[in-house]
């Protein structure tokens, strides 16, 4: 199994892991709309990241088929934090067969080793509070709960 940092030849492997990775979230939404109607800001949103210098999507590759990945970036703070450089972690998504093989860990080091390559001086992510297992995992890389977010309908 290999780690890569993928790029826009990936586009159509990497889109099919997105909507999975979106159609698993869709439990953790009360209402969400189909993933066919929104698709299209996926697709703008993953040739952002393949395609940005502070951007990077890393995929795990299975006899040349991408069964796994996680995007980051790299982003300043606000001048209450003096421009600190940072990383943020999204989109991290292993097909099941593939799963409890370490590989989330692995796309994870790599992604972590790649902000830290680009200056960042921490890491970031978002995680539904409800995902009790991705808490876990994070917690387990060494990721610590820090704020949370609050959220009504109007």
């Amino acid at each position: 199994m290999e780690i890569k940092k993928a790029s826009i030849e990936d586009f159509e492997q990497l889109m099919n892991l997105k909507l999975k990775l979106k159609e698993s979230e869709r439990k953790f939404l009360k209402e969400s709309p189909e993933l066919s109607k929104v698709s299209e800001h996926f697709e703008k949103y993953l040739k952002e990241y393949l395609s940005k210098e502070n951007c990077a999507v890393f995929a795990a590759v299975q006899e040349s088929k991408l069964v796994g990945m996680i995007s980051a970036k790299t982003y300043y703070a606000l001048p209450t934090h003096d421009y600190e450089k940072r990383g943020y972690l999204s989109n991290l998504f292993v097909e099941k067969e593939f799963r409890k093989k370490k590989l989330g860990s692995k796309l994870a080091k790599k992604a972590i080793n790649w902000l830290k390559s680009q200056g960042a001086k921490t890491a970031r992510g978002e995680i539904y509070c409800e995902n009790t297992p991705s808490i876990e995992f994070c917690k387990s890389l060494g990721f610590k709960e820090y704020s949370l977010k609050i959220f009504k309908e109007l």
